[in-house]
């Protein structure tokens, strides 16, 4: 019991005093480093901790469905529709009779419809930003005696806390505003060159930069892992691992009045992730590794922004509403070849695909239509692919007769390199990490 209780304080210790991890998930490459804690199962020391830190540079870059390169905020579509915005079949939204906007007349909903004689770009508005991200990743994880199993049981956990930037907003107004002469000027006057006043005023919807810090969702695990010796061959050893947990929605979650704030974490979901994954050891110096990490979501009731029609786009959503949200499943993979170059130093290169299915909005108002609203762009799903490049630096003290393997020091710094993706925030990726074994 004494043994247990001193296991417990230091997991707690761990947690409580080294700097906390960050998760900010805007269908971007920028993920919590959760895989790479777990594949530290293996080792005969007790308790392992460490932090990891992350840094994404400001990305001007996203891929949109079709895997085109655009700007950051166009992953969606390229322009945003202020007029298609206005389309209200049930007049849910009314401009505030005390509102402080300064519009002529208002704007009357009922012509939201084409001018005659403008072309289809009338209302639209062309948005640009930069997203920039930060992360801290700690973990510990201890070893658990489960007596005459085969392989080792471990337990561990991980707490973020995330640093988010969305800044250098700028929206463009598409629109000619002498194609149709005193009618076309009014809406340009009263619309498109107000638009970040007017869906304040019209929705309560900010459309400016936005920026936040704070928890990401905490994960705990349960695992287990072996290695498997072989005497004859190239293969020299053949390590696996598994492990199940649970992701606890202690993260910021999205505003639905802020069109670009970023939840940190699943969005308020609990999720259940399952990872499984093995190492082949060929000779002393190259290990091939491959990992899998299955996440399934909770559904989430809470106000969201919904579609009234079919050509609104997802920025400028007027109407909200309380509905559920059942996250689609995210499938994480992972492919790295490590060669060993001294008793002290790895270099790794790792190929990771991570891909999340298609969400789905129901339990919505009677006054909305299921299709329409489940037509948003950021329900449709997302896929992201990266390359990178590792440096591992290991060291060891304190061994001695009774301990002959010591504690043990690693430092490593990355490089991430951004590939492909669809409906995705693009960015380059360094960091570094620092964990010790006991």
């Amino acid at each position: 019991m004494q043994n247990i209780r001193q296991i417990f304080l230091k997991l707690v210790a761990a947690v409580i005093c080294c700097n906390a991890s960050v998760q900010a998930v805007y269908h971007s490459n920028f993920e919590m480093a959760s895989v790479d804690h777990i594949k530290k199962a293996h080792g005969s020391h007790l308790f392992k901790f460490g932090t990891e830190f992350s840094f994404a540079k400001a990305s001007t870059t996203g891929y949109d469905a079709d895997a085109n390169q655009v700007n950051a905020l166009q992953i969606y579509t390229q322009t945003e529709s202020a007029r298609n915005m206005l389309i209200d079949p049930n007049y849910l939204q009314t401009l505030s009779s005390n509102s402080t906007a300064d519009f002529v007349d208002g704007l009357d909903w009922s012509l939201w419809g084409l001018p005659v004689g403008l072309g289809s770009n009338w209302g639209d508005m062309k948005v640009t930003g930069k997203v920039k991200q930060a992360s801290s990743t700690m973990w510990g994880r201890v070893l658990l005696d489960y007596g005459t199993i085969p392989g080792q049981f471990f337990m561990g956990i991980a707490m973020p806390i995330c640093s988010a930037n969305v800044d250098d907003v700028a929206w463009v107004d598409q629109t000619d505003a002498t194609a149709d002469g005193a009618r076309n000027r009014v809406w340009v006057s009263n619309l498109t060159s107000k638009i970040e006043d007017y869906v304040q005023a019209a929705g309560g919807l900010n459309i400016r930069s936005w920026s936040k810090r704070g928890l990401g969702d905490a994960r705990m695990y349960f695992g287990w892992g072996n290695s498997y010796a072989r005497g004859e061959g190239a293969v020299s050893k053949i390590d696996v691992h598994a492990s199940i947990g649970l992701s606890i929605p202690t993260g910021y979650q999205k505003d639905p009045d802020c069109a670009f704030s970023i939840p940190f974490g699943q969005d308020g979901s609990w999720g259940v992730p399952l990872n499984l994954g093995y190492n082949i050891v060929f000779g002393d110096n190259l290990k091939l590794s491959a990992n899998t990490e299955i996440m399934w979501l909770s559904a989430k009731t809470k106000d969201y922004r919904l579609k009234t029609d079919l050509s609104q786009t997802d920025y400028l959503i007027l109407t909200k509403g309380k509905a559920t949200k059942k996250p689609g499943v995210t499938w994480n993979f992972d492919l790295q070849a490590l060669y060993k170059c001294s008793d002290s130093c790895n270099l790794s290169l790792t190929h990771n695909l991570i891909s999340h299915q298609k969400d789905v909005l129901s339990a919505i108002p009677d006054c909305y239509d299921l299709d329409i609203v489940n037509s948003l762009k950021s329900l449709q799903g997302y896929m992201s692919q990266d390359l990178t490049v590792r440096a591992d630096f290991e060291g060891r003290y304190g061994a001695d007769t009774k301990d002959t393997e010591g504690n043990e020091i690693n430092f490593s710094v990355f490089y991430t390199i951004p590939l492909s993706g669809e409906q995705t925030v693009k960015s380059s990726i360094i960091g570094g990490e620092l964990h010790f074994s006991f």
